[in-house]
């Protein structure tokens, strides 16, 4: 109560006396107007602040859903570039694979005449020639090999998805029927895909 009263004598100046002269009441007068042009002038003032602090408020706003933003895109971009690498990676794979695979595709028939110049030369085994043509048929799988290369399995059951049929043979024994007799061709996978099929003779039951 005690500031209160000091804060309106600020203001209000102070308070006139019994049988104060003209002159000083007017000059009191005039300390009062002043008084009240100063509260009007901090009113103001204040009011301007507020309006000043409303509208830092409302730039801060926008700021902030600018950044939210920014970093909104920012992980966009980095989830887009995470999927480029991704993709370049995936298709750089595929060409890989593909370009191992028509690579094999044009060597398995120099393999092809390796072993038909071997199998048709069984009857000189201690030959020095054919004994280098075994030695590099060899050195040729093997790298054929370490590229991923498999020979499909021709024994058992005769299997579609790695087999094609090209001949039959009668057989009079049920157990055998549908079962490979003959490889007529080697088949061939690169990295678990075919990417030649065995060509096999197959038993077929006549009872």
């Amino acid at each position: 109560m005690e500031e209160n009263r000091l804060i309106d004598a600020a203001f209000d100046g102070p308070a006139s006396q019994e049988g104060a002269s003209p002159s000083a009441e007017v000059s009191r007068q005039e300390d009062l107007m002043v008084a009240e042009m100063s509260k009007v002038e901090l009113v103001e003032m204040l009011r301007g602040k507020d309006r000043d602090i409303k509208r830092m408020e409302e730039e801060l706003s926008k700021l902030k859903d600018s950044y939210d933003d920014l970093m909104k895109e920012a992980l966009r971009n980095k989830a887009d570039f995470t999927n480029y690498v991704r993709r370049v990676e995936r298709d750089r794979e595929v060409e890989r694979k593909r370009s191992a695979e028509s690579a094999v595709g044009l060597l398995i028939p120099v393999l092809d005449n390796l072993e038909r110049t071997l199998l048709s030369c069984t009857d000189r085994v201690d030959d020095p020639v054919i004994k280098g043509v075994q030695m590099v048929a060899r050195q040729f799988l093997s790298a054929l090999e370490s590229l991923g290369l498999e020979r499909v399995a021709s024994e058992g059951a005769f299997d579609p998805s790695v087999h094609e049929a090209v001949d039959f043979e009668e057989t009079g024994d049920p157990e055998m029927d549908g079962k490979v007799v003959a490889e007529l061709q080697r088949g061939y996978l690169l990295g678990g895909k075919l990417i030649r099929p065995a060509l096999v003779k197959v038993a077929k039951f006549k009872g």
